[in-house]
């Protein structure tokens, strides 16, 4: 790559860094003009004569959010009181005690307002038979129990109050004795009458009041999980039908995308998708635990540290992801693991405190910058471009979790910016696996060729040495036989007995010379190499074997005895016939013996055929399979055919071995195993 070529595909990554950061702060701020708009602020005057936060009726058409709440703490309040007290903005995401009382007040229309008619007439399409204007109220999650109440009568609960008399605010008759938090979203109806003639101005009779007493768990503070809705019954539902719809989505197809990913990097056991697995595992459990959220949850607050802890992994998978070093030094392990520091920190710290919480902010904030510093170092060294869409809609969606939150999950970045990194991991990660296989196809292809290439090589190395082979076996036989008879020739006629005695060394030596070229020229003959290997029945093998000896072993006075055994081996039929046919032979020529026994044994993974002779046998310290060894001292080791038998089994997967035991000689060949009939599999 040339450095014109370099310094272009910098500034185009700085431009699409640019433009993906303006396009998230883009997304975010029509988001946030989207959301539904809080309801006016309005103040009157509560029965203790304090100021008191209440809401207008003509502002209810429509879907908006509550801002403002009234709120006493450590102190239940009786039921549609009117008390003025501390005025709460819900938008800073308030903590509050661990008991006390939170009050909604919305105002019907004064029937003294000279534009009454027209007000009314403009709430006409929310008139029920009842002659009440409905509207609801969809109070959010909230962390810890409550008990809620429309005016003065009990309307619902999510979870208990420890020692809570429902008696002493209402004409409900019950009572619960320990808390236990629940926390779900809870509808209410408001209604308002619309009858001008009996309406008052009266504050208590005007206003339809929302009492929530609440209760959060030992050691913890309770809050709103998001912002109150209110609204037309139909918009306020749609709304969180929409929400919890679009969350689920989310969770399945994050979680779809994350078995693709773990069935990936477990297929191909490579650590090359661990940051984008990690980025939408976070993604997925962020997505689950809201979604748990917006149903009846019963940890809130352990939901809301997990949200936290996962949210920290996205600038550590967009840190990991670039891999970037200082000369041998991993700076991305360094940095990911500075990133991870908020996910350790934050469970640590209070629950909900405002300190903690504005101490995180910064640290995460801070955080952020270290991904960054290894994208700008990353763009600096020139690196491909296919390393940066991953760490950059991370470090994003970083970002993303640190905005405020909306009361609408499906109109806040955060979501969105979920669904934009899901979809382009998912087509970034399938590119890069279908990279991965097309470079796998093309080795394997390219391995298939060479080991043609290699097979037909070794093919022609065989045929060559066979050619040699039979030159050797052939033509150098008949010359050495010449050599051997000639010299028992001249032994018969040599009265010097030194020179007797050497000639029939050299007469020894010439029939050893003899008997190993026999040996290959055999081996050449038959070519065992190309032999395939099959499931073979032992027992109609070691039947044709003595029918075919028995005539040899009578000519030579010796009793063939064989005992077949019900089993199949792996083995090349040829050359296991061959192997059993020279150890017979061997034990025939040299071994001065009267009674040959071929046996077979079964164990649990292989076959052991014996060949048993009681002749003189060899020495138990002798190498039997060394090349060349010969039982004569005089042939100095010219013998063969030992030496090729082991060969012909261990390329069968079996061995050959020897031992002298009770005066008997015992070759013991061992073969696996077939559970089967049919070719040896590939």
């Amino acid at each position: 790559m040339t450095d014109q070529t370099r310094a272009i595909l910098r500034a185009a990554l700085t431009a699409a860094f640019l433009l993906l950061g303006g396009l998230s702060l883009l997304v975010s701020v029509l988001f946030g003009v989207s959301q539904p708009a809080a309801l006016p602020e309005a103040r009157a005057e509560g029965t203790n004569g304090q100021s008191l936060a209440v809401c207008s009726i003509e502002d209810l058409p429509g879907l908006s959010t509550v801002r403002y709440v009234n709120y006493t703490p450590d102190e239940f309040l009786q039921p549609h009181s009117l008390a003025g007290g501390e005025v709460l903005d819900l938008t800073t995401s308030p903590v509050l005690s661990g008991r006390g009382t939170l009050q909604f007040v919305f105002l019907n229309l004064d029937p003294f307002d000279e534009r009454f008619n027209e007000k009314s007439e403009a709430l006409s399409p929310y008139l029920g038979g009842d002659s009440y204007w409905h509207f609801t109220l969809c109070l959010p999650p909230f962390s810890g129990a409550v008990n809620v109440y429309i005016r003065a009568s009990y309307e619902t609960s999510s979870g208990e109050i420890a020692g809570y008399d429902f008696v002493n605010y209402s004409e409900y008759v019950g009572k619960t004795e320990e808390h236990r938090t629940v926390s779900e979203p809870l509808l209410l109806d408001l209604t308002f009458y619309s009858q001008r003639h009996i309406m008052s101005p009266d504050l208590s009779i005007r206003a339809t009041t929302v009492t929530i007493h609440f209760e959060a768990g030992e050691g913890e503070h309770a809050m709103f999980l998001s912002r109150p809705l209110v609204g037309t019954d139909e918009e306020v539902r749609s709304a969180v039908g929409r929400d919890r719809y679009l969350e689920l989505a989310l969770t399945l197809v994050a979680a779809i995308t994350l078995a693709a990913f773990l069935f990936a990097t477990l297929l191909k056991r490579t650590a090359a998708f661990l940051p984008q697995t990690v980025l939408v595992g976070a993604i997925f459990g962020i997505a689950l635990l809201r979604f748990l959220l917006t149903g009846s949850c019963l940890f809130p607050r352990a939901a809301l540290v997990l949200i936290r802890v996962l949210s920290a992994l996205f600038p550590a998978a967009a840190a990991f992801s670039l891999r970037e070093r200082i000369r041998k030094f991993p700076l991305f392990v360094l940095f990911a693991l500075l990133c991870l520091l908020p996910a350790v920190l934050i469970p640590l710290s209070p629950p909900f405190a405002a300190a903690a919480s504005s101490a995180e902010l910064i640290l995460r904030a801070v955080v952020l910058c270290l991904p960054l510093a290894l994208i700008v170092l990353a763009v600096l060294r020139g690196r491909s471009p296919k390393v940066f869409p991953a760490p950059c809609l991370a470090l994003v969606l970083a970002v993303s979790e640190l905005l405020p939150a909306a009361p609408l999950r499906f109109l806040s970045p955060g979501f969105w910016l979920s669904a934009l990194t899901l979809a382009a991991v998912a087509a970034l990660g399938s590119l890069f696996f279908w990279r991965i296989e097309a470079e796998n196809r093309y080795l394997t292809a390219d391995l298939q060729l060479e080991v043609d290439r290699r097979t037909h090589e070794l093919r022609a190395m065989i045929d060559d040495r066979d050619k040699l082979l039979r030159y050797l076996s052939h033509d150098l036989k008949k010359p050495v036989t010449r050599i051997g008879q000639a010299a028992l020739a001249l032994e018969g006629t040599e009265p010097d007995p030194v020179r007797k005695g050497t000639l029939r060394e050299i007469a020894d030596k010439a029939e050893g010379i003899r008997a190993g070229l026999t040996d290959l020229q055999h081996y050449a003959r038959e070519n065992y190499a190309e032999e395939a290997s099959c499931a073979l029945d032992l027992a109609p093998l070691l039947r044709e074997i003595r029918s075919s000896l028995s005539p040899d072993c009578e000519a030579n006075g010796i009793l063939l005895n064989v005992v077949p055994a019900a089993v199949t081996v792996y083995a090349k039929p040829k050359m296991l016939i061959s192997v059993l046919h020279n150890l017979v032979f061997n034990a025939i020529e040299h071994a001065e013996c009267s009674c040959i026994e071929i046996t077979a044994e079964r164990t649990p993974k292989a076959c052991r055929i014996r060949v048993i002779d009681d002749g003189k046998g060899i020495e138990t310290g002798e190498d039997v399979f060394r090349p060349y060894y010969s039982e004569h001292p005089a042939r100095e080791n010219m013998g063969l055919g030992l030496y090729l038998c082991r060969q012909f089994l261990r390329s069968m997967g079996g061995d050959l071995t020897y031992e002298r035991a009770s005066k008997r000689t015992v070759f013991t060949a061992t073969l696996p195993r077939s559970p089967r009939h049919g070719p040896l599999p590939h």
